[in-house]
């Protein structure tokens, strides 16, 4: 028995390898060129404040088919977020889209970041912050929790509009003197408290550099009930 070589003609090889490298070239995702191609792509890179953050990503824009002519297929966004717990970072999204036999891509970054100052976004105490007031109570036996006192008179009172980036921590420690005559300086001749309450705040903003700290005495004057 005779063996049978297969030919390969020039023509044949040429051809084979045409093939091979129109393959891995329709597979291989190149940048979108939005003035040659029938869609547009949404703005590259977003710059947003802490807090300003839309929940629907969409808001911030997406690939538009602008021309009918063709086979245009628009996957959904790939997602990658790079964001700390005070919310600070940037996030990628990539499309990918098909063209014919074309990949193409669409990127787009939203970058989310704080600066120092007022308005900025950045928490501060100064604006940002209401501290109880002081407070006559008319029961030596009640209780003087914060959640027990009247609005205004409770908690330390946090504005929303400072925006996200921010981690803020509210603590508070008390010290309870008994009223004498010579001591503290509260009340009257005719109204002296049993009981003064000298209350210390702590806040705290771990998602600043150094971690700031500020601090606030609140007085709680305790009387008897008439």
């Amino acid at each position: 028995m005779r063996a049978t070589l297969s030919r390969y003609t020039p023509t044949a090889i040429l051809s084979t390898l045409f093939c091979m490298c129109f393959f891995i070239f329709s597979q291989t995702p190149v940048s979108a060129d939005d003035g040659f191609n029938p869609w547009s792509c949404p703005d590259s890179e977003i710059w947003l404040k802490c807090g300003e953050l839309h929940n629907d990503l969409d808001y911030y824009g997406y690939p538009r088919v602008t021309s009918g002519y063709g086979s245009v297929v628009v996957h959904e966004p790939h997602v990658k977020r790079h964001v700390d717990q005070c919310g600070r970072g940037y996030i990628v999204r990539e499309w990918k889209i098909k063209y014919h036999y074309d990949w193409y891509t669409c990127k787009q970054h939203i970058y989310i970041g704080d600066q120092s100052g007022y308005g900025s976004g950045a928490f501060d105490p100064h604006y940002h912050l209401d501290w109880p007031k002081d407070y006559d109570m008319t029961s030596c036996h009640g209780t003087m929790h914060p959640d027990e006192m009247p609005s205004g008179y409770n908690w330390p009172r946090v504005s929303g509009s400072y925006g996200g980036c921010s981690k803020v921590g509210i603590h508070h420690e008390d010290k309870i003197h008994p009223y004498t005559s010579h001591g503290y300086g509260y009340g009257s001749q005719h109204k002296k408290p049993c009981k003064v309450v000298y209350r210390t705040w702590e806040v705290i903003d771990w998602c600043q550099y150094d971690s700031k700290e500020w601090s606030y005495h609140e007085n709680k004057r305790v009387y008897k009930g008439q």
